[in-house]
């Protein structure tokens, strides 16, 4: 029989002060306090009940068989388990607001760089080349582009219509390019799009790639940016040092013939102000 507390919500059920819709969920097993979070979907008084105490229960059960992740990161799990990791504990004291920048700065621009990499191979030159990478292209690629190649173009005006005919404009109408001038700007070598450079490469016998270059354009990301990244960063390895994984890894120094090589600090060591904000303000 489940019981209940004053406010009608599950044994062990709470309500966060000042996060609604938010609960906090708490069990205790073998002498020991474990706590989770739950956002329930439903609304209604009796759905709500029974939700909650369907997490509640389960939340138990995964205690219980050991199966519990939360907290449950070490020197060996990747950065993108500690991102995962990070996310949850995060439903305790950040607005969803922010849970979403964060997600999406992870997602997008640290986890395809160093995802894979476990914690303790993460050292300050890494990260410092991240933040500088981040800030000269981290915007990624713009839309590609394709320009024709000089020997191209050469072979364009050897083939190019008598004035009788049409010239370059009966290309152009055979195309469907007429539009903009744009059979001129790919004459001239300049930019087009790709269903573009297609056509006119196919219309001359070539295959895309013989006839065209394709560029990308490579976006700098705004040092402000950069900032809200970094103490996103920031806060996954603040919250690594607070559950104790400072003391694991403080220092590598790889050995080699009796020789020390040059130290790297492991990233936990350093403050994270001063080596995040050091690091920013070198990119500006």
């Amino acid at each position: 029989m489940t019981t209940k507390t004053k406010n009608g919500l599950p044994s062990g059920v709470s309500v966060m002060p000042n996060r609604e819709g938010l609960y906090r969920l708490r069990v205790q097993v073998r002498g020991k306090s474990h706590v989770d979070y739950c956002r329930p979907a439903e609304t209604g008084k009796k759905r709500l009940q029974s939700e909650l105490q369907k997490a509640i229960d389960a939340f138990r059960e995964r205690v219980e068989l050991g199966t519990l992740k939360s907290g449950d990161i070490n020197d060996k799990s990747t950065f993108s388990e500690a991102v995962a990791w990070f996310m949850e504990i995060r439903k305790l004291d950040t607005r969803e607001s922010t849970q979403m920048s964060d997600k999406f700065n992870f997602e997008h621009y640290l986890i395809p760089r160093i995802g894979n990499y476990k914690l303790r191979e993460i050292t300050s030159p890494m990260i410092t080349k991240l933040l500088a990478e981040l800030r000269e292209k981290g915007g990624g690629g713009g839309r590609a582009t394709y320009a024709a190649k000089p020997e191209f173009v050469k072979l364009v005006y050897e083939q190019k219509p008598a004035r009788t005919a049409g010239g370059f404009n009966l290309v152009a109408r055979e195309l469907g390019i007429g539009v903009d001038n744009t059979f001129v700007r790919i004459r001239q070598g300049r930019n087009c799009e790709k269903h573009i450079a297609e056509k006119v490469a196919k219309h001359y016998g070539l295959t895309l790639s013989a006839a065209f270059d394709k560029k990308i354009d490579v976006k700098p990301l705004a040092a402000s940016f950069v900032s809200k990244i970094t103490y996103t960063m920031s806060a996954l390895f603040t919250a690594c040092v607070k559950m104790g994984y400072w003391h694991k890894t403080l220092l590598r120094m790889p050995q080699s013939h009796g020789l020390a090589k040059k130290i790297h600090r492991h990233i936990l060591t350093i403050h994270r102000y001063q080596y995040f904000l050091m690091r920013l303000q070198s990119l500006m």
